[in-house]
């Protein structure tokens, strides 16, 4: 059985209104921003921009966003239909893991209220961008005692795209997160996840190959 690496944001969280929200009240900008613009905006790099947030003060401003996400951890909910994608891959006697820029207690909190913590066997977390994801899948592969092509990733983003192709994995491109469906297709994922129940599939098939 393969090891299902999950993004955390956006994949597993139905997290984006809060996110929104939050940032809005960080930033002072008093614009309505609405989930299906900040998909148009291909992740958060550019909603960063759309909030005018200056580039070399993005990464502090999203760390900000996600230490407050915390306190409001008990708003958000697994996307509709993710809690059972959960349960059978675990029951199907995948290994599950989730990888995030999101902090670890955070993640752990989500779990547990969700009742979803039994199902992942560790959570890895940072608070950088892309590279320290890709060092996250790493040091995931090594403590685990895996291989690139044990694994399946499963994100919502261009750099979760590019953290797997670093670490040498195949990547799943969910459509209901941080980044539109167009901008996710043309990185020519190795599939794409219309909907949750799309993974097992997924899985599933990538296992032939």
């Amino acid at each position: 059985m393969a090891a299902i690496i999950f993004d955390f944001d956006g994949t597993i969280a139905d997290s984006v209104d809060v996110f929104i929200d939050i940032a809005r009240k960080i930033s002072g900008d008093s614009t309505k921003i609405e989930a299906e613009e900040l998909r148009s905006l291909r992740g958060l790099i550019r909603f960063g921009q759309r909030i005018n947030a200056p580039y070399w003060r993005l990464p502090l401003a999203l760390a900000k966003v996600r230490s407050m996400v915390e306190k409001h951890i008990r708003e958000i909910e697994p996307f509709e239909g993710m809690t059972a994608v959960i349960e059978k891959l675990h029951a199907d006697g995948h290994e599950l893991f989730i990888v995030s820029t999101n902090s670890v207690p955070t993640i752990n909190k989500f779990l547990k209220l969700n009742g979803l913590d039994s199902y992942f066997s560790d959570v890895y977390g940072s608070r950088q961008l892309v590279k320290s994801k890709v060092r996250s899948l790493k040091t995931l592969l090594r403590q685990e005692k895996l291989t690139s092509a044990d694994c399946i990733f499963v994100g919502d983003e261009p750099r979760d795209y590019e953290a797997a192709k670093a670490a040498g994995m195949p990547w799943v491109a969910v459509t209901w997160g941080f980044a539109s469906r167009e901008t996710l297709q043309k990185l020519e994922p190795a599939a794409l996840a219309e909907v949750p129940a799309d993974v097992l599939r997924a899985v599933e098939l990538l296992q032939l190959k």
